[in-house]
């Protein structure tokens, strides 16, 4: 039987749950069974009891009141529903030991809820959409990191070409939370919290790539892998 994969949605101002394609995509060709998560902190605990895994998808800033600081002029107005319930959810997988996944705003999820601090905003890793191929930068490679840890095993690699489309970063890892991968500025690009069976956070966006690169399609086959 496929192991049932919890993914978190983003959230539109019409109050519509959205959530590209790839993600489910990523999670059905590692050999999961992917289902969406609505916004229910009541009942994180009971969605977690009856899935194998968890997805924290990307998405828009968290607000930094939750990592105690102030607001930078860049940093975007943030979804207190959301916030709310994926740092809890988050918290709970990790004290349940449920695999998980953080992509994106996911990573940095796992950070804060690890009681870590994020940098609300860096230059040139957010790459402009091309208003005529606007899916242009999740799929095209801009800039190699280095791997360590849990990401390089899995991989089996020292060096990958990711994409980005990002414009905040882990700052200060949180407890137990180490780094997995940095890029050439030195922005940490992924995490791994040591002591749990699958625990891992990357910055930019695997599921856009795991379709053609065997490299992004490992992540996804390793979190599957741990949750059965």
């Amino acid at each position: 039987m496929r192991p049932l994969i919890g993914v978190t949605p983003n959230i539109r101002k019409s109050n519509k749950f959205v959530l590209h394609k790839s993600y489910t995509s990523g999670v059905i060709n590692a050999g999961g069974l992917p289902i969406i998560l609505p916004y229910s902190t009541e009942n994180a605990k009971e969605y977690l009891q009856n899935v194998s895994g968890l997805i924290l998808s990307g998405g828009g800033d968290i607000d930094p009141v939750h990592y105690n600081e102030g607001v930078h002029p860049k940093t975007e107005p943030p979804n207190a529903a959301r916030d709310e319930f994926e740092l809890a959810l988050c918290r709970l997988a990790l004290e349940m030991d449920i695999p998980l996944l953080g992509i994106c705003r996911g990573s940095q999820v796992l950070n804060v809820a690890c009681s870590g601090t994020l940098t609300q905003h860096i230059d040139n890793h957010r790459c402009a959409r091309n208003q005529q191929q606007p899916n242009l930068c999740w799929q095209t490679y801009l800039h190699s990191i280095k791997l360590q840890g849990k990401l390089r095993e899995i991989i089996g690699k020292a060096e990958i070409q990711v994409n980005s489309i990002h414009h905040q970063v882990v700052g200060k890892p949180g407890t137990n939370v180490y780094v997995n991968a940095i890029a050439d500025d030195e922005i940490i690009e992924a995490i791994e919290v040591k002591g749990k069976k699958f625990a891992l956070g990357v910055q930019w966006h695997p599921e856009a790539l795991a379709g053609a690169d065997k490299n992004h399609a490992a992540i996804f086959e390793a979190f599957v892998n741990a949750c059965f």
